[in-house]
């Protein structure tokens, strides 16, 4: 079961709060579970001493200040030395939108919270991935097509399988170096793309697959495009989904604004994103209450804890 989570985003001057519950994934035991809470993130780039990115837990009372440190860089690069190199996007080039018909043949609508929208369908995506494995050594390659041969049938290794039985913390060996390349300095100025390359011979796989999607647009919502992918950008490290959803943004498309979209993110993973409600804030017609700068603050009996979210 894939998990769902509603955010709610205050934003006010140059501050930005972002409330959700989905946390994060629990790795113990058998079967990971979706780890759920009452979390904000506090973003205020003016901020003098040091706390511009904050992550509070309300339910624990604590708050941990993100900042731009290297985590443990031994595990990661174990764990990027021992597996496929992958990248995985989704070409919005050839894209076009094709509005989708009724049963009477006009054109479909329907409400998005309390927008009225119209319903397009996304042809011509391409889901695009590539993947290198020439840094892999035999033993590498055993334990990835174990690793994969699990998830096949459904059932994950549990946490002695993984990592204490078969694929102990130590240092591993390097891989015999390539062999010396045959070109001097100036022969390689001169050879063409296919015969300049240097180091271990490439083994790299491209694949691609034609995917669709929908995206609902509303004339009604009062926010610009512009403004919701500049949140995007800074919500990223939060949910690397959004990447993919701000490239499709970034496509030419039809008149409004996506109040709902439909998409891809891995072959067999659909995601969809909706915007359901909306409301300026302060003064004027329908307007609701200003936002209290004490919704942007630390509460002061929150206390901090460097190591509640870990995978930070």
């Amino acid at each position: 079961m894939l998990p769902c989570d509603t955010f709610k985003i205050y934003k006010k001057g140059s501050r930005l709060r972002v409330d959700l519950t989905l946390i994060g994934i629990s790795d113990r035991g058998a079967v990971p579970k979706w780890e759920r809470g009452d979390v904000s993130l506090l973003l205020d780039m003016t901020a003098t001493d040091g706390r511009k990115a904050v992550l509070m837990d309300h339910q624990k009372k604590v708050y941990q200040v993100i900042r731009a440190k290297s985590r443990n860089l031994s595990e990661e690069l174990d764990c990027l030395m021992s597996t496929d190199i992958s990248s995985i996007h989704i070409s919005t080039r050839p894209i076009h939108f094709v509005q989708a018909k009724s049963l009477l043949l006009f054109p479909k609508s329907e409400y998005v919270g309390k927008y009225k929208a119209y319903i397009y369908h996304i042809k011509g995506m391409q889901l695009v991935t590539q993947k290198r494995r020439e840094h892999l050594s035999e033993e590498d390659l055993k334990l990835n097509r174990e690793m994969q041969r699990f998830f096949t049938d459904g059932n994950l290794p549990t946490r002695d399988v993984n990592t204490e039985g078969q694929h102990p913390q130590h240092q591993r060996p390097s891989l015999a170096p390539p062999p010396q390349p045959g070109l001097n300095w100036s022969q390689y100025l001169r050879a063409s793309d296919k015969n300049s390359h240097l180091g271990r011979q490439m083994n790299e796989k491209d694949s691609s697959k034609e995917c669709n999607g929908t995206v609902a647009m509303s004339s009604e919502f009062p926010l610009s495009l512009d403004v919701v992918l500049d949140i995007f950008s800074v919500l990223e490290p939060l949910n690397p989904t959004l990447v993919k959803l701000r490239n499709l943004c970034n496509a030419r498309l039809p008149p409004g604004f996506p109040v709902r979209v439909e998409m891809p993110i891995y072959a067999t993973i659909q995601a969809s994103m909706s915007f359901q409600h909306f409301n300026w804030c302060g003064s004027g017609d329908g307007a609701a209450p200003p936002l209290s700068a004490a919704m942007f603050k630390i509460p002061d009996n929150y206390h901090e804890d460097p190591k509640r979210f870990k995978r930070l």
